[in-house]
């Protein structure tokens, strides 16, 4: 039984964790937070990874029960989602800054919230930027496959929930280090790896909505 526990986890694990690409968010991480002290941004890379399992977690048990009481589909969800993490990524290429995210929350970092890390941590760090509309329709998906016949349902909810705290690890491990991987690439490299992550990420948002265009066409059909 832990055998199948732990190889559920690693599936749900290796699921989340190329979707939610949280080394590759890294250096937006470090642009937005810029200006705090290295306590405070340990502080937020630890609320962003605690509100991403929450997230995750909370996508699995009531998701879809969730958007059942709104009338909201998943490729609905799919396509609204996308279009906001494209919205963010198209404003990141456009920005004229060579630092694109370097304002939001570094306003904010002489002030009260360098001081209570009260940084706005869920939104848009955490969501779409990190656990975004991909990541929770993967997430309701699971919840859906776990809870079969074969495999009894305490087993499925603590592989979901060991995965995803597996996945929420690496977030705070990506985050909480992010300043080693700037101080490797340089100034010039992060400008770039910077502009490249925001084009991914329009890319990924495009991609996320196509995904629901393409199941809503599907559903016209059948």
């Amino acid at each position: 039984m832990f055998i199948e526990l732990l190889q559920k986890a690693l599936v749900v694990f290796a699921t989340l964790t190329p979707i939610i690409n949280a080394p590759g968010m890294a250096p937006i991480f470090l642009s937005m937070t810029e200006g705090y002290p290295p306590v405070t941004r340990r502080r937020v890379a630890g609320q962003i990874a605690g509100s991403g399992f929450l997230l995750i977690i909370g996508s699995v048990l009531i998701g879809s029960p969730l958007l059942a009481f709104f009338g909201v589909s998943l490729p609905v969800l799919r396509i609204g989602g996308g279009m906001l993490v494209a919205a963010t990524g198209w404003q990141l290429l456009r920005s004229d800054s060579p630092r694109p995210l370097y304002g939001p929350l570094h306003e904010k970092a002489s002030g009260e919230g360098a001081v209570t890390g009260s940084a706005p941590a869920f939104y848009p760090l955490t969501f779409p930027l990190t656990v975004g509309p991909g990541t929770i329709s993967v997430s309701i998906g699971l919840s859906a496959e776990f809870r079969t016949k074969q495999l009894p349902i305490f087993i499925g909810l603590i592989a979901l929930v060991v995965g995803a705290a597996m996945a929420a690890a690496v977030i705070y491990l990506s985050y909480r280090f992010a300043g080693a991987l700037v101080r490797t690439l340089g100034e010039a490299g992060t400008i770039v790896f910077l502009r490249l992550a925001s084009f991914i990420l329009l890319c990924i948002g495009i991609q996320i909505g196509w995904h629901g265009i393409s199941e809503l066409v599907q559903s016209l059909h059948t």
